[in-house]
């Protein structure tokens, strides 16, 4: 079983927050949202003394072994192709967005292509 040192967050919203409380203190945490712009929104207000937070995207998953994605629906295919540029060979990039099956697929291509594995997961109420 493979364990993770250096997991990055992309999205720090609900979800985001809460795994990044679950995580602070056992692993290397970086975390990227689009909201990080406005130092005033919930998620820059909330990211200090649990992660480090990348410049963008692809800054947050530079060095992670694990990106986790939780950014809304609409935003899915972008967050993919944002850490592109910065994801580390054979990183696991687990999708936990409820979206289309023509989206992850197309999620799941441009994270190939960028060198990672795509994993696809749901989170459920």
């Amino acid at each position: 079983m493979t364990q993770f040192t250096r997991i990055a967050l992309i999205g720090f919203g609900e979800v985001g927050q809460i795994l990044a409380e679950d995580l602070v203190g056992r692993v290397e945490l970086s975390a990227w949202d689009t909201a990080f712009v406005d130092p005033q929104s919930g998620p820059s207000r909330a990211l200090p003394g649990f992660a480090r937070r990348g410049g963008d995207a692809a800054d947050a998953v530079r060095g992670a072994q694990l990106v986790v994605s939780a950014v809304t629906a609409a935003q899915d295919l972008e967050a993919a192709r944002s850490v592109g540029p910065g994801l580390e060979p054979g990183a696991f990039f687990l999708d936990l967005n409820s979206c289309s099956p023509g989206q992850k697929t197309a999620s799941a291509e441009a994270i190939h292509a960028a060198g990672g594995r795509y994993v696809e997961a749901a989170v459920m109420s």
